[in-house]
């Protein structure tokens, strides 16, 4: 059986591809957006969470209100990423 593995592999891969993009282009951009989407959603509320405990920090006295500066620029600078990732994509990117 070990030594038809990689064939059988191989072959139902092949078979199963087909059924996989049966459903388009148009699906898979479609469901690449809907993740996108999402997951800025959920690093947009973990950001505001984040920056919450680090002001509830500085209230309380256990850090310094420098340290929520210095949080409020990760969280800036994280934010910025993926618009600076798409400008330069957009430069370098398409010139094929």
């Amino acid at each position: 059986m070990k030594k038809f593995l990689p064939a059988l592999l191989v072959g139902s891969s092949y078979f199963l591809a087909n059924f996989a993009l049966a459903a388009g282009l148009a699906s898979g951009t479609a469901e690449a957006t809907n993740f996108k989407n999402w997951i800025y959603g959920f690093l947009a509320i973990v950001s505001v969470i984040y920056l919450l405990f680090q002001i509830l920090q500085a209230y309380g006295g256990k850090q310094t209100w420098v340290d929520v500066g210095h949080a409020c620029g990760k969280v800036a600078l994280m934010g910025g990423t993926p618009a600076l990732v798409t400008f330069l994509w957009g430069i370098w990117g398409t010139s094929a």
